[in-house]
């Protein structure tokens, strides 16, 4: 009997038939693969961000508000301004005075020591009579004037009566009982007081009984 040879390495059988990796190696990737797919799916790729978009241009606004706004503080500014002022020359409150009305704010004047007022309804040569008398501005200057109406309680003058002629007039009061006229002028466009303050004030109004009383 002829005994079969069982040695693999004797035939032949079980080796390899030629050169190449092991059976323990890694199978090779079939051809059009990459080593990346060998570990897992392919992940893609994330996609883009979107473009952003210009902003929408804002609708215009109508500028009427903006201009009725700028009006509006004007004419508040103005008003103000006429305030502080305290009634100058243009406020037709004192451009509109009667020779009575006049000669009445004059005495309010005396009275709450309101020297602003007290010059503006004197005219032009007494305002520069006391300019020349005590120097500088009438506002400055009527200090002691009113000074010396405080310390005599300020005297009130009464009216009782008026006259015009033309630009020219004449206003009845009464002071602490005693009877006289205060003079008047027209001055661009308005009445001021055309005699010195300071006979006013002591409450020497001119009369002519009164000059024939002292004599």
């Amino acid at each position: 009997m002829t005994e079969s040879n069982d040695d693999p390495e004797a035939d032949g059988r079980g080796l390899p038939d030629g050169p190449g990796p092991p059976p323990w190696a890694s199978p090779t990737a079939p051809s059009g693969f990459t080593g990346a797919g060998l570990a897992g799916p392919a992940v893609p790729p994330p996609p883009a961000p979107p473009r952003p978009t210009a902003p929408r241009p804002l609708p215009k606004r109508s500028k009427l508000p903006i201009v009725a706004a700028v009006v509006l503080l004007l004419v508040i500014a103005g008003i103000v301004a006429v305030i502080a002022k305290g009634g100058k020359d243009d406020d037709p409150r004192v451009t509109s005075r009667s020779p009575e009305a006049t000669v009445e704010a004059f005495s309010e004047a005396i009275a709450t020591g309101d020297a602003d007022t007290f010059c503006q309804l004197l005219s032009d040569s007494q305002r520069e009579n006391l300019s020349t008398a005590f120097g500088g501005r009438c506002i400055d200057s009527v200090g002691m004037i009113l000074a010396l109406a405080s310390s005599m309680d300020a005297v009130h003058l009464e009216v009782t009566g008026s006259t015009i002629d033309g630009d020219r007039a004449t206003v009845a009061v009464t002071s602490d009982g005693h009877a006289g006229e205060i003079p008047l002028v027209k001055e661009h466009g308005r009445w001021v007081i055309d005699t010195a303050p300071d006979s006013l004030v002591s409450g020497s109004v001119s009369s002519g009984d009164d000059g024939a009383d002292g004599s």
